[in-house]
């Protein structure tokens, strides 16, 4: 459905309209920026589904393993998010929307390890975080977090 209809300067800005709303859908934002335009531009609104109850709970879930235990890999995230029952659809939304900076979570768990084990060399640290599931510069951040 066309919104709405401006005409903009060349090289003006697009005052952008009303945000739309659709059944079942969250309005994110517009495909284009309204910012110089410069010929006829066609916007597009973009959407995403509304989480369902099981999607939300598996959110609140993950955000309360990072903010308790921390030091989550995106993968350990997700499989204990699926021990606890989620499918795996509501156990990827979880982790995808749960706010996590996988970094952090990387220092927070080669911290631990240096803590509780030690004894790591850099490349024993990274292969173990790896292992856990961070991805080969999460473990390289986590290393260069605890002087490695």
């Amino acid at each position: 459905n066309v919104l709405e209809t401006q005409q903009v300067e060349e090289g003006k800005s697009a005052k952008p309209s009303k945000s739309p709303s659709k059944a079942g859908f969250i309005f994110k934002g517009w495909d284009t920026s309204l910012d110089k335009i410069n010929a006829d531009t066609t916007i597009t609104a973009l959407w995403k589904a509304k989480p369902t109850a099981s999607q939300n709970s598996a959110v609140t879930s993950a955000k309360s393993y990072l903010r308790t235990v921390g030091g989550f890999s995106y993968k350990r995230l997700f499989e204990q998010l699926k021990y606890e029952g989620f499918s795996d659809d509501d156990a990827t939304y979880g982790v995808d929307e749960c706010g996590a900076n996988w970094m952090e979570q990387a220092e927070q768990s080669a911290k631990s390890y240096m803590k509780h084990i030690g004894g790591f060399s850099r490349t024993g640290l990274i292969r173990q975080l790896e292992y856990e599931g961070f991805t080969p510069d999460q473990a390289a951040h986590g290393a260069d977090s605890v002087g490695l």
